[in-house]
């Protein structure tokens, strides 16, 4: 009886989880990402975008691993543009071929606090504001990558500042 409760809980926070994925990433981000001249390094490729996996994984990587994921597609008849959208919305499952991808699940924890609170409790709770961005506070570095998924669905893009250690996330409108 407590095995069936414990998979019933896990159910409906799995499609809960499901449901919440919600709006489309940023359409005029992808158009500009997809028009650059691919012969220059990408002005996004700083930032940290998320495709999925397969077995419910998430996998964080940037503007050439997408190109490279593009490239290697074969897919004669798509633009990059639509590639962009298909793995940016989250339509395609990504297989981890030759470690291009490095796909993890996400953290519990920040799953079901995604799940209970609206984005903004989302952001007050892992976040300090500096400016137009937010900075992850350094207790929550190791769960970052699924903090930062969960604002890639909200339209933030996430970014490591080397010169001063931190992360930062800030809308997808603020960048272009």
């Amino acid at each position: 009886m407590k095995k069936i409760s414990v998979l019933i809980v896990f159910s409906l926070l799995f499609c809960f989880c499901k449901s919440k994925k919600g709006g489309k990433f940023d359409e005029k981000l992808i158009h500009r990402i997809a028009t650059e001249n691919s012969s220059l390094p990408s002005q996004y490729d700083m930032y940290f975008f998320y495709v999925q996996c397969e077995k419910e994984q998430i996998s964080e990587i940037n503007v050439k691993q997408l190109q490279y994921m593009y490239n290697d597609s074969n897919t004669v008849d798509e633009s990059f543009e639509d590639f962009l959208k298909r793995a940016l919305h989250q339509k395609q499952n990504f297989i981890n071929v030759n470690d291009i991808i490095d796909c993890f699940y996400i953290d519990k924890e920040v799953m079901i606090y995604y799940q209970k609170v609206n984005f903004s409790n989302f952001i007050e709770k892992y976040f300090e504001r500096d400016n137009k961005s937010y900075r992850l506070k350094r207790e929550f570095n190791k769960k970052r990558r699924s903090i930062f998924y969960y604002c890639f669905l909200n339209n933030y893009l996430g970014v490591f500042d080397g010169y001063g250690g931190f992360y930062y996330i800030m809308k997808t409108s603020d960048i272009y």
